[in-house]
């Protein structure tokens, strides 16, 4: 049985696209130069203009980033105070390993103290909220979460691929400025982690994305702070603890907001009803669309038998797990190999689960790279039985 990832929380709501609890981890390897970035939309903050932010437009996928909204000056105030501030360390909710913050606002409400909150208060108000406003269109965006983290040597440097599912704007503002780091704060446009690039940010730059875009931060050197901050649509919304533009989104045919509702659904979460079979028919619709993360989740509901009728069908779960794992998903692939290795819908073949497995731990993927060490333990204790098997025999558990 196939177990699904529990760790969400409504105050920051991050969310893995992995139904099975393993994140493509952020392998420092996998993220290459910057080339191209498809949908990032440049701006530059003038608080002398008339018009002070770009007119509001919004793609989907759509990574905004608004260059020198904060001044070197105000930067270097926060950064001193985030140095000095206490931070928290508690498991992070992308994947549960420890993690660094020092949380400002919770739910709307002020929960930090001293001149970190003091100084980041003024940049919150008059500065980030009226772009994420003017950026969305949505004039009674409000501030639900706001926290620094931090990425130090000896402690962690990043954070897994991932989408910010109960978020309905995103802002990431670096304290650090580029020349005290290197990498960053990267996105995932593809199913692949190859797809991964790395979203250039100067000093005072502002960061701003919704709900449908992967991403996550690999610090390959020095060190980073960086204030981030969650939004809701309205007071209402996040009072109820509700996304109601992921319901809106949805019923208009959006595939990455009915694999958004999906979870919640699923979970209970969020202003859904928990209801798997509601569940299961938003992942479909969405996979149906080609979303690769709706059909490894799909999947996962169809091989345990959760939300569809019939019960447990492996035959419908290989199809969409071959779906996923043609356009790149390490999950699919890690779940393929699964399948091949235990003959679940599929007969059983030793060669084909490790190369899916292959393919996944290319990508960093947990527990396909264990199933890959085993294989190598196996060669080096028992080097005939282990060629045999690998040519195409079944290996037994």
């Amino acid at each position: 049985r196939l177990v699904l990832q529990a760790g969400w929380r409504a105050s920051i709501a991050l969310a893995s696209s992995e139904p099975h609890g393993m994140l493509l981890l952020a392998v420092s390897g996998l993220v290459p130069p910057l080339r191209s970035l498809p949908l990032l939309s440049r701006h530059a903050y003038s608080s002398s203009s008339g018009a002070a932010f770009p007119e509001s437009t919004s793609e989907d996928g759509t990574v905004h980033v608004l260059h020198g909204l904060v001044s070197p000056g105000s930067l270097a105030a926060l950064r001193e105070a985030a140095r000095e501030a206490m931070f928290e360390s508690e498991g992070d909710t992308v994947d549960g390993s420890a993690t660094y913050l020092a949380p400002l606002i919770e739910s709307g409400r002020v929960v930090g103290r001293g001149p970190l909150t003091r100084l980041a208060q003024p940049v919150l108000e008059e500065r980030v909220l009226p772009y994420v406003r003017e950026r969305t269109g949505c004039g009674g965006a409000v501030v639900c979460d706001a926290l620094v983290r931090r990425y130090l040597p000896g402690e962690r440097l990043g954070l897994s691929a991932h989408f910010d599912v109960s978020a309905f704007a995103t802002a990431v503002l670096p304290l650090s400025p580029p020349g005290e780091y290197a990498g960053g704060f990267y996105v995932q446009s593809e199913a692949h982690a190859s797809s991964r690039r790395f979203v250039p940010l100067g000093e005072g730059d502002l960061c701003m994305h919704q709900y449908d875009v992967m991403h996550g931060v690999d610090v390959r050197g020095g060190e980073r702070y960086s204030l981030v901050v969650w939004f809701s649509e309205s007071e209402d919304a996040r009072a109820a603890a509700a996304c109601p533009w992921v319901e809106r989104a949805a019923a208009a045919g959006s595939a990455p907001a009915q694999f958004v509702l999906g979870g919640f659904r699923y979970r209970g979460e969020f202003g859904a009803r928990r209801d798997a079979a509601a569940a299961a028919r938003s992942f479909e619709r969405a996979a149906a669309q080609g979303h690769p993360h709706a059909q490894l989740w799909a999947a996962t509901l169809r091989a345990n038998g959760e939300g569809v009728s019939g019960g447990a069908d492996y035959g419908a779960a290989h199809t969409f797990w071959e779906a996923a794992a043609a356009q790149g998903l390490a999950g699919a692939q890690y779940s393929l190999g699964s399948a091949y290795k235990h003959g679940h819908g599929v007969a059983a073949c030793e060669a084909t689960a490790a190369r899916h497995y292959a393919a996944a731990a290319a990508q960093g993927h947990g527990w396909a790279l264990e199933e890959m060490g085993k294989r190598c333990e196996m060669v080096r204790s028992a080097p005939e039985q282990a060629v045999a098997r690998l040519a195409g025999g079944v290996l037994s558990r």
